[in-house]
Formats: C-alpha cells, structure tokens, sequence
C-alpha cells in the first residue's frame, strides 16, 4: 500500500473486450448478442467492485443483487486500517482541483468530441 492517498472523486474503471474482426464475423448473430450482453454485463460487474464504498451505495446494491457482495466495502476503512492516511476533499477543493484541470477536460473534449467527454462525465456520477 501507499502510505497516503486523496480522495478527489475519480474513478478509472477502464475495461476493453476485444475481439479480432474475422473471429467476430465468424460468430452467428445469436452467438454475437450473446457475447455482447456477456461483456456489457461483465463490465458492470466491474465498475461495482471498482467503485462500491466509494459512490452513493449504488454499486453495493447491485452486487447484492447479484449476491456477489465482496469481503471488503468499506475501502476508506481498510485502507486506514492498513496505516495509509487517506484524505478527502471538501466540495470547494474539488472545485478548485476540477478548475485547475479543466483546460486538459477541453483539450480531450477537441481531440474526441463532446458527446464522448459528457458519456463520461455522466458515467463518473453513477
């Protein structure tokens, strides 16, 4: 572990499933949808374990649900009790962290379209 962290309300839950053109045109249609819900639905799956303890409760919920809940969801707690100091951002030092860094949000806003960064941005918030 690191012995010190901040929480400034950043989450990476990158996941990519792969698959070569010519194997995925040598799949049926029906063989194709189910290998798409299979990694859409693994996907959740991982964000929840990414972000449960750390979002509003939603990510515990749906791994409830799937009756898959982890041995550890409260992170915050564990990472203390493993002697990391963790820090955490009032709203205004969010702000001022989101302020400083909103040129580098606009440069990737250019590079890859609006519509992408506000997929994002909407995803970061669930």
């Amino acid at each position: 572990y690191h012995k010190f962290m901040t929480d400034w309300h950043y989450v990476v839950d990158p996941t990519l499933y792969v698959v070569n053109p010519a194997v995925w045109k040598s799949f049926s249609a029906d063989d194709q949808k189910l290998i798409h819900q299979a990694a859409v639905d693994a996907g959740k799956y991982m964000i929840a374990l990414a972000r449960i303890g750390l979002d509003d409760g939603t990510a515990h919920k749906y791994l409830e649900s799937l009756g898959m809940v982890p041995e550890i969801t409260d992170w915050y707690k564990q990472l203390k009790e493993v002697g990391m100091e963790v820090a955490i951002l009032t709203p205004e030092e969010t702000k001022a962290f989101a302020d400083k860094t909103a040129p580098v949000l606009e440069q990737w806003r250019e590079k890859i379209g609006a519509e992408l960064v506000k997929a994002a941005e909407e995803d970061r918030r669930l």
